[in-house]
């Protein structure tokens, strides 16, 4: 038979007349109609089939019976000395009636005969194609290097930056069907995405950490993940509630505690209208970081809820779709277009809407579904572990980025993130190291460009003075532009003339 479109976790063994068997995980394609919604979504039914090698051909696969699990659960094949193979396989009964819930874990075993002697192997040498490294891996490399040897100093302390993601789902979410396995995240992460931080965030309802079994095994594979100084893992997951309440995740540096399903309206619709201020009353005491994304979109908020303890950041940008900064910042998403079609577009989620509001909000970026490579949460930390990410975040030493871009923003002693009073104008200094051309530095304050210039070239240093710097609190932050489109953006500071 050929193969479908998906196959993974092959395992090969040999049985005792040379029989060579293949075992692998194959995807099969289901849709299941949303109530509600008026459309169909697909998903996928991972199975597990065996097939043998018989001369030159491979035979047609056989089925492992309620072998419907998760993608890494693969079965596990073994030759008989007098022909045919053994097989033991693990289930969590799921069935078609919905191919995303976890039903019952179990452990199944058969014994499959040899389908006689195999004809002899037909042999030909065949060329093993050696693939170029992309053009970007070198420079990709020297550009990580750069940014993991940087170093600040903040009130006398040595800084550096771990770049991580905050926002990243597995198959375990709901609507994970195109997601990896936990173990391929976090693969990702430590090798092709060369990340100093990750944490998994799936959807805690439904088929997510709300389940116990569920949620032990992602605390259990982060910690299994986690080798500092090298890479820091964080627990986590997301919350989901549609507009105006939003997406967030929630992040903790400690194992152990326990997610905060979504609460119940006393009406039996929908849930509490208070659910975001439940929730901030339940993380408080842990030290939780909560962090809202999608925030434009009906995924997102209108920013009514907000703790300046809990929520000291926001995604910015997530490369699974658009930037919220404002409504036709680059990258943002406009009305009528793909993105917003398919996500919806709420003005009123963009971060410049809840800066008005005076929310002290520091910025990161993150990917969410399939994206790589183009979503950076960037923290300034005096050493890389799970408490200095969390410390970090809260204190807003932070920025988003698109690219391994280096960003500070200054004002005297005071770092992106801070907020203080001062008598006179604030002067700030601007250091930003490129991974190419920078096309342009724009300052922001309150909600307005007050600069934008040129550095020709890929590292720029400026020193700008507020000349008009009034009574009352004003927001400063840096966004750089390079010329291949990718971009940062600090976190503010906040300045109130005494």
């Amino acid at each position: 038979g050929q193969p479908r479109r998906y196959h993974e976790k092959p395992r090969l063994t040999v049985d005792g007349k040379g029989r060579v068997f293949l075992a692998l995980r194959w995807a099969m394609a289901t849709t299941r109609y949303l109530r509600g919604k008026g459309h169909y979504r697909h998903y996928k039914a991972w199975e597990s089939y065996i097939t043998s090698y018989d001369g030159n051909v491979w035979t047609s696969p056989v089925y492992f019976p309620r072998s419907i699990s998760r993608l890494d659960s693969y079965a596990i094949p073994c030759g008989l000395r007098e022909g045919g193979v053994a097989l033991a396989w693990h289930t969590d009964s799921r069935t078609m009636a919905d191919v995303r819930l976890p039903v019952k874990n179990r452990v199944l075993a058969a014994r499959l005969p040899s389908p006689g002697d195999p004809a002899p192997p037909v042999l030909k040498p065949i060329a093993i194609p050696v693939p170029a490294a992309p053009e970007a891996a070198p420079k990709e490399m020297a550009d990580t290097q750069r940014i993991r040897t940087h170093r600040a100093d903040l009130d006398g302390k040595e800084q550096r930056i771990v770049r991580g993601d905050t926002h990243r789902h597995t198959e375990v979410s709901w609507d994970g069907s195109g997601d990896g396995s936990m173990v391929d995240v976090w693969r990702y992460s430590i090798d092709a995405g060369a990340l100093d931080f990750m944490e998994i965030t799936d959807h805690n309802q439904r088929t997510g950490p709300d389940l116990e079994y569920v949620w032990w095994r992602t605390q259990k594979l982060t910690d299994v993940y986690h080798n500092p100084p090298h890479f820091i893992t964080l627990f986590g997951y997301e919350r989901s509630l549609g507009f105006p309440n939003g997406h967030r995740n929630i992040l903790n540096a400690k194992r152990g505690f326990r997610t905060f399903p979504m609460t119940k309206n006393p009406t039996g619709r929908g849930v509490a209208d208070d659910d975001t201020k439940q929730l901030y009353r339940n993380e408080r005491s842990r030290n939780s970081v909560i962090i809202s994304h999608t925030s434009g979109t009906r995924m997102g908020t209108d920013w009514r809820d907000n703790d300046p303890v809990l929520e000291p950041v926001m995604e910015i940008y997530q490369g699974a779709r658009t930037s919220y900064e404002y409504e036709g910042a680059p990258r943002s998403a406009n009305p009528g277009d793909r993105h917003a079609k398919g996500s919806g577009y709420q003005p009123e989620g963009f971060v410049w809407r809840a800066w008005e509001k005076g929310l002290r909000l520091g910025i990161i970026a993150s990917s969410d579904h399939g994206s790589t490579h183009i979503s950076y949460a960037s923290v300034y930390v005096e050493a890389p572990t799970r408490e200095a990410v969390i410390a970090g975040l809260q204190k807003r030493h932070t920025f988003g980025a698109t690219d391994n871009i280096i960003l500070e923003l200054r004002c005297g002693e005071h770092f992106m993130g801070d907020e203080f009073a001062s008598r006179t104008a604030p002067r700030l200094q601007i250091r930003a190291i490129g991974t190419g051309e920078i096309s342009e530095l724009a300052i922001v304050k309150d909600l307005a460009f007050v600069y934008a210039g040129d550095p020709e070239g890929a590292e720029a240093v400026l020193e700008w003075s507020d000349a008009d710097f009034g009574l009352g609190t004003h927001l400063y932050y840096v966004r750089v532009q390079q010329e291949n489109g990718q971009i940062a953006w600090s976190s503010p500071i906040w300045v109130t003339r005494e």
